[in-house]
């Protein structure tokens, strides 16, 4: 009874293991996918938000403002892309991944990696950011919701970091 038990267990356990590292892998892939559509390829803001980024529940209405905002958010990036290498100033790194040099970690997997520190943030929140880093340098952070890119912008008011979302 006693194996039966354990061996269920294991089974329950590996089967929740392969789920999250299968999760994981699906949101590091659509990252990316975005680093590289933004900067290697012509696709305009409309095509990019429908791919990548998370609207929420916004009304048509609202929709070309979100899609306008990111298009100056995207030609922002985009130009700044040919004169910004590794700033470390600049959180909003402008760079193209490069598997060599880059890797997308789990916020909650970076305790050796110097990082904004998003502690305030609800778990739900801190579970779903990603971070682009090179070596030891967190370059870029990214905010995901159901599946998209909810932000990958951040502001800092009062000590405390705050996603941007579109």
């Amino acid at each position: 009874m006693k194996k039966g038990l354990l061996a269920l267990f294991f089974m329950v356990l590996s089967a929740n293991l392969a789920r999250a590292q299968s999760v994981d892998e699906r949101r590091m892939n659509l990252i990316k996918g975005f680093l590289h559509d933004m900067h290697e390829t012509e696709m305009d803001a409309r095509e990019i938000g429908e791919k990548y980024i998370w609207f929420g529940q916004a009304r048509d209405t609202e929709m070309s403002e979100k899609h306008e905002r990111l298009k100056q958010h995207l030609e922002y990036l985009r130009a700044g892309a040919k004169d910004c290498v590794n700033c470390e100033e600049c959180q909003n790194c402008k760079i193209i991944f490069k598997e060599t040099q880059h890797k997308i970690i789990p916020y909650t997997d970076l305790s050796e990696i110097p990082h904004v520190n998003f502690d305030r943030a609800e778990e739900e929140i801190k579970d779903n950011i990603y971070v682009l880093a090179e070596g030891q340098k967190a370059l870029q952070y990214f905010y995901l919701r159901d599946g998209k890119i909810a932000s990958f912008y951040y502001v800092e008011k009062g000590g405390t970091p705050f996603f941007l979302m579109y």
